[in-house]
C-alpha cells in the first residue's frame, strides 16, 4: 500500500515564469531574477548582473527586491518560486565579467544564507582567477600511519593531510578521489584503498586551485600466505630421527627459529625466500619447536616430536591415521609372511581444524594441514591448484592457503600422490555465512523512486542513468528495494519537488510501508551546469532526515557525471554511519547504549541488537521476540551515550547488559 500527500505543497503552487530577456510584463523580484537567469544561460553577463542587482533591491526597477537566498520563496499568495539564489547568481555574473572581489563577496553571503554546491563551484573558480598572477609553493601531502613496505591485508587505510596556500581542489589516493566542494587549505583525508597480492604502486596525488599538483608514490607488497615446512629428507639411526628440513616464503622470510635459536642474521640483505636446517629428534624424547615469520607478519609455528616423523622415515612400517575419515587413511597391503608391501602405501592427509564441512563467518579463510610419505610425495593439488611447487619428493609439507570464499558451500578437494601413484583425495566443504551486521537483511531498506527532471533530453537521460548506476555502488549502505514504477506517478501527482525536499525535518506524510527509506532524487538544470539533489525520507515518520546536492558544468564525458552522482549518494549514506555498541543498562521501557552523537548517533536511527549463543538468539546471535527481531530506535543522543526505545515494547525482558548492538 503506498499512501503520499505532500503537506507542504498541496496547498501551494511552484512559480517559473518563463523570460526571453526582453520586457518585462511584471516588475516583481521574481520577474527580474528569472530574466536574470535566461541572460546568465545566454552569456550576457553584464544584463544578468542588472536584473540580479534588481531583484536583491541593490537597483531600481522592482516593486521591491527580496536579498536572501533559499531553495524555495514565497512569491504571491501561496505560490513559490524554486531555487532562489540572487547572491550566488549575481556572483556567477560578476565572475564572468571579471570583478572578482565583489563575486567572492556574494558567492560566500549566498552560503552563510543557503548552502548549495553550486555556489561553492564558482567561489573555487572566483578564487582561483584571484591566484593566477600569485606565486605560491605546490601542495605538501603528510601522511600518517603504517610506512610503505609489507602487509598481509587486501584493503590498506590511507591517512593523511594535504595542505596548499593556493586551497586543495582535487585529491587522488589510488583510484579513490574524495568529493571536495568548497576547496579548503588544509584536507584530512581517510581512504580505504583496495590492494592485490604481489607488489602494489600507490599514488596520492593533491592539486591546488592554481593547477600544482603534488605526488606520494608508495610501494606495498601484500603477501597472504604462511611460511611453509618441508621436510626434504628424514632417516633413522638407531634412536635419532634426523631431518633435513627447508623453511619457505612466497616473498622473503623475516624470522627462522629452532627450539628458540634464531637461524637467520638480523636485517639480512638479501633476504631470503628459502631457509634450509637440519635438526635431529631422539625417539621418546623432547620434540622440536619451529617458527618463522615473514615480512608482512604471517606466521608458522609447529612442534615436531617423533611421532610425527615415524611415517616420514623409509622402513619404519608404521601407518599414519592421517584423520579419522576413511577415506584419508592409508591403504595397507601385506605379503604372505605378513610384511608390509610399502608401495601400496597412499600419503597421509591432515587438514587443521575442517571435518567434511564447516561453518564460517569471515570471507577469508586458511586452508591448513599437511601431507606426508615416507616414499616421497609427487603432488599436492588443491582443487586443481599445484601447491607442491619445486618440492617434490618431499617427506612431509605443511601448506597453507588463503582462500576467498564466496557466499554459501564452497567445496574443495585435496589430492596427494606419492613416488609410486598411490593416491589419497579429500573432499570438504567450507560454507561462508555473511555476518549480520554486513547482511543486507537487516539493513534500513530503500526505495528508490524515478529520477525527478524538467527536461527528457540526452544530458538528462545519461543524467538519470549516472544516478541509477551511483545508488547501486559496489558497497551499498541500505538493502535496496525493487523499484516501484507506480511511484513515479505518484510523486507527480503530489507534486513533490525541489520546494518539498530542501527543507531538513520537513514532513511529507509518504507513508511506503515496503521501505524504512525512500530516497527521492532529482537534477535540475542550470545555466551552464547541472545540480544533482537528493532527499532521505523516513517513511514511518514522513520526516525528510536529511537532503544532499552537488554540481557540474555540463560535463564532457559520462565518468565525470556519474563521479559526480555518487558523490551525492555518499554525502546521503554518510548521514547514516554503521557503529557498534553495546546495552550499558536496561532503564524502564528504554535501553542505554556506550554510542552517542561522538560517533555520528542521531535520533531516529535504528539498532539490532545480538548475543552469541543464547536460547532466543539466531545462529548469527539476532535477539529475536515473537518471530521479529528486538529492535532499538535512539531517542535524543548525548555526546557518549544515548536512550533507545524498544521494539516490540516486551522486548526488554530479552534484553540484558552487555548485548551488542549494531546500527540498521
Amino acid at each position: 500500500m503506498i499512501a503520499l500527500a505532500a503537506g507542504i505543497c498541496s496547498c501551494s503552487s511552484t512559480t517559473r515564469v518563463p523570460s526571453t530577456g526582453g520586457a518585462m510584463p511584471n516588475k516583481n523580484w521574481w520577474n527580474f531574477y528569472e530574466r536574470g537567469l535566461t541572460h546568465l544561460g545566454a552569456g550576457d553577463f553584464e544584463n544578468a548582473r542588472i536584473d540580479f542587482e534588481i531583484a536583491l533591491g541593490k537597483r531600481k526597477g522592482a516593486r521591491y527586491g527580496n536579498n536572501r537566498d533559499r531553495w524555495r520563496e514565497l512569491t504571491y499568495g501561496l505560490h513559490v518560486i524554486e531555487s532562489y539564489f540572487p547572491n550566488r547568481e549575481i556572483g556567477i555574473s560578476l565572475h564572468k565579467i571579471g570583478e572578482q572581489a565583489l563575486a567572492e563577496h556574494h558567492l560566500e553571503l549566498s552560503l552563510t544564507q543557503t548552502p548549495s554546491a553550486r555556489a561553492k563551484h564558482y567561489l573555487n573558480e572566483v578564487r582561483a582567477a584571484g591566484l593566477k598572477s600569485r606565486t605560491v609553493p605546490a601542495p605538501t601531502i603528510e601522511l600518517s600511519g603504517a610506512k610503505p613496505g609489507w602487509t598481509s591485508s587486501l584493503r590498506l587505510r590511507v591517512t593523511g593531510t594535504a595542505k596548499a596556500d593556493a586551497l586543495i581542489r582535487e585529491m587522488q589516493i589510488g583510484d579513490a578521489a574524495p568529493l571536495i566542494e568548497l576547496a579548503p587549505p588544509k584536507f584530512r583525508f581517510d581512504e580505504n584503498v583496495p590492494l592485490q597480492a604481489g607488489t602494489n604502486r600507490l599514488q596520492i596525488t593533491a592539486t591546488d586551485l592554481k593547477g600544482q599538483r603534488s605526488t606520494i608514490e608508495q610501494t606495498w607488497i601484500v603477501d597472504r600466505q604462511k611460511p611453509q615446512l618441508v621436510f626434504r629428507k628424514v632417516t633413522r639411526q638407531g634412536q635419532d630421527f634426523n631431518v633435513e628440513a627447508i623453511l619457505i616464503d612466497d616473498f622473503a622470510l623475516k624470522i627462522v627459529r629452532v627450539n628458540g635459536a634464531s637461524l637467520l642474521a638480523q636485517n639480512a640483505s638479501p633476504a631470503t625466500k628459502r631457509s634450509e636446517f637440519p635438526f635431529t629428534v631422539r625417539d621418546g624424547g623432547a620434540g622440536v619447536t619451529i617458527e618463522a615469520e615473514d615480512f608482512a607478519g604471517n606466521q608458522f609455528h609447529t612442534i615436531i616430536g617423533t611421532t610425527e616423523l615415524r611415517a616420514c622415515a623409509p622402513g619404519t612400517g608404521a601407518i599414519l591415521l592421517a584423520s579419522a575419515d576413511t577415506d584419508s587413511i592409508p591403504a595397507v597391503a601385506r605379503d604372505q609372511t605378513g610384511a608390509e608391501a610399502a608401495e601400496t602405501l597412499r600419503p597421509g592427509i591432515r587438514l587443521e581444524g575442517v571435518g567434511r564441512e564447516l561453518v564460517v563467518y569471515e570471507e577469508n579463510f586458511f586452508i591448513d594441514g599437511w601431507v606426508e610419505d615416507a616414499s616421497g610425495i609427487q603432488k599436492i593439488s588443491l582443487s586443481g591448484e599445484n601447491m607442491l611447487g619445486e618440492e617434490s619428493g618431499a617427506r612431509r609439507f605443511y601448506f597453507s592457503r588463503l582462500v576467498s570464499l564466496a557466499e554459501g558451500e564452497n567445496r574443495y578437494e585435496l589430492q596427494a600422490v606419492d613416488a609410486h601413484g598411490n593416491e589419497t583425495r579429500k573432499a570438504f566443504v567450507v560454507t561462508y555465512k555473511i555476518p549480520a551486521r554486513a547482511s543486507s537483511q537487516y539493513r534500513l531498506s530503500l526505495g528508490v523512486p524515478p529520477v525527478l527532471a524538467s527536461r527528457d533530453n540526452d544530458m538528462g537521460r545519461r543524467a538519470r542513468a549516472a544516478l541509477k548506476a551511483s545508488i547501486a555502488h559496489d558497497q551499498p549502505r541500505f538493502r535496496l528495494l525493487t523499484r516501484d514504477e507506480a511511484l513515479k506517478s505518484v510523486l507527480l501527482e503530489q507534486k513533490i519537488s525541489l520546494s518539498n525536499l530542501a527543507e531538513e525535518r520537513a514532513k511529507l506524510n509518504i507513508r511506503f510501508d515496503a521501505a524504512d527509506l525512500l530516497l527521492i532524487t532529482q537534477f535540475i538544470y542550470e545555466p551552464g551546469g547541472i545540480t544533482f539533489f537528493g532527499s532521505a525520507v523516513d517513511t514511518e515518520t514522513g520526516e525528510i532526515i536529511c537532503y544532499e546536492d552537488v554540481y557540474t558544468e555540463i560535463p564532457e564525458s559520462y565518468p565525470e557525471l556519474k563521479r559526480k552522482a555518487l558523490g551525492l549518494v555518499l554525502q546521503i549514506e554518510q548521514q547514516f554511519p554503521l557503529v557498534d555498541g553495546k546495552i550499558t543498562q536496561i532503564d524502564g521501557s528504554k535501553a542505554v547504549l556506550n554510542i552517542g552523537t561522538r560517533e555520528g548517533i542521531r535520533s531516529g536511527m535504528r539498532f539490532v541488537v545480538s548475543r552469541s549463543g543464547v536460547a532466543g538468539g539466531t545462529a548469527d546471535g539476532i535477539l529475536r521476540l515473537e518471530n521479529r527481531w528486538v529492535e532499538l530506535k535512539a531517542t535524543n543522543p548525548e555526546y557518549e551515550t544515548c536512550r533507545a526505545e524498544i521494539f516490540p515494547r516486551d522486548g526488554k525482558r530479552a534484553l540484558r547488559p552487555g548485548d551488542n548492538v549494531f546500527a540498521r
